[in-house]
């Protein structure tokens, strides 16, 4: 799997997960195999009980690197913290470096065909 083309294809929206699938009348069903949850970015991201190992690592990881910058509060957890870091907030470019960093192990260790 290419994780920076699954990058780009979560960045665009343009994604085989079944949420996207649905729109596209390309699948019956929003809804993801694993739990009960709308299989979206976010879903993916935050809520798929397929990846709770790989989602515990990137948030920890997110987390360390800004509380080694100074940041003592944890960060509001989004697709576009994930994905577009410099959007969020002010972030240095080597905090937006390690979000992105994290992201793409992320996606990478999940093994999930986006």
């Amino acid at each position: 799997m290419n994780v920076a083309i699954s990058y780009m294809r979560l960045l665009l929206n343009d994604t085989t997960l079944r949420e996207h699938q649905y729109r596209m009348g390309l699948a019956d069903s929003k809804s993801c195999e694993a739990d009960d949850g709308i299989e979206d970015a976010y879903h993916f991201f935050f809520e798929c009980a397929r990846y709770s190992d790989n989602r515990d690592k990137l948030q920890q990881d997110i987390q360390h690197t800004l509380t080694d910058s100074g940041r003592s509060r944890s960060p509001s957890w989004s697709v576009a913290l994930l994905l577009a870091p410099s959007t969020v907030t002010a972030f240095t470019r080597v905090q937006n470096r390690a979000i992105r960093a994290a992201t793409f192990e992320f996606i990478e260790k999940s093994r999930c065909q986006l």
